[in-house]
């Protein structure tokens, strides 16, 4: 019942968290790369002649590059990079224990109940070491957001 209800539930949990937080940096990062490389490429297309169309141009590109600020911001509000490859590492973490324990391998291979303690010990350590690392940068993101007047305060 461990190994379903706690270990498979925690390892699914964080694999699909991983996957979810690849995908958001991913996306982010694309948006980010090709609307940036859009501006150099608009403003070397503004013409020399024709006031409307010179602002039009200047307007367009205005807009991506507070765009490609906005994205930027998003990727360091959200953290998703560092979240992705937190949970791929907990959740391999957690994959790597479990295998040892059901072949018995390594620090398991006299298996019965202190093996079964031991494996207990292990998975939530690991567990817990994700929910400090979790909370450490959710810590550093909220300071982060906090104005610069406060941190000179402190």
């Amino acid at each position: 019942d461990y190994l379903k209800d706690r270990v498979d539930d925690q390892y699914n949990w964080l694999n699909n968290k991983a996957a979810q937080n690849k995908k958001r940096y991913k996306q982010i990062r694309v948006g980010e790369l090709v609307l940036a490389a859009l501006i150099p490429f608009l403003v070397a297309s503004i013409p020399a002649e024709g006031e409307s169309k010179i602002m039009v141009m200047k307007i367009i590109t205005g807009v991506l590059g507070i765009i490609v600020s906005i994205l930027a911001g998003l990727q360091s509000l959200y953290k998703y990079h560092e979240l992705w490859m937190q949970y791929r590492g907990q959740a391999e973490a957690l994959l790597r224990e479990k295998l040892l324990y059901v072949t018995r391998a390594d620090k398991y291979e006299l298996g019965g109940d202190a093996a079964f303690r031991l494996f207990v010990r292990e998975v939530e350590s690991i567990l817990s070491t994700e929910l400090m690392q979790w909370k450490t940068l959710m810590l550093r993101t909220e300071d982060k957001k906090k104005p610069t007047a406060d941190k000179e305060e402190a």
